[in-house]
């Protein structure tokens, strides 16, 4: 991972983002993130989008921008309900796996009734 991308979205864990999601939020291992807003706990929001799952950051997670406050867990496994495709097909990585990128940023997935 370059200098130039070295934080990781909290919702699937993608190690590209080139600011940090939130002005406050470290790198992983994070603890319980809490409920959205995210704000309240982390600060300013960045207001970019994953370029993996496409979670807006300030918005995704904030009712008064969004209509609903989406949590990174349920947004996260609505992605993957609806196929988990790139938000930005053309920075997905060659050989990337989901699995292993959950994995390295420490976000453990909730299996659906589907799986």
């Amino acid at each position: 991972m370059s200098a130039a991308h070295s934080f990781v979205c909290p919702c699937c864990g993608y190690p590209g983002i080139e600011c940090p999601p939130w002005e406050k939020m470290g790198l992983p291992p994070w603890t319980d993130h809490g409920q959205p807003p995210y704000s309240q706990r982390y600060g300013f929001p960045s207001f970019a989008c994953c370029s993996c799952c496409g979670f807006e950051y300030g918005f995704d997670d904030d009712p008064g921008a969004s209509g609903a406050a989406t949590s990174f867990g349920d947004y996260l496994a609505d992605w993957l309900a609806s196929g988990g495709n790139w938000f930005s097909p053309a920075r997905q990585p060659e050989g990337w796996r989901l699995d292993e990128q959950l994995r390295r940023a420490g976000i453990v997935r909730t299996p659906t009734d589907d799986e």
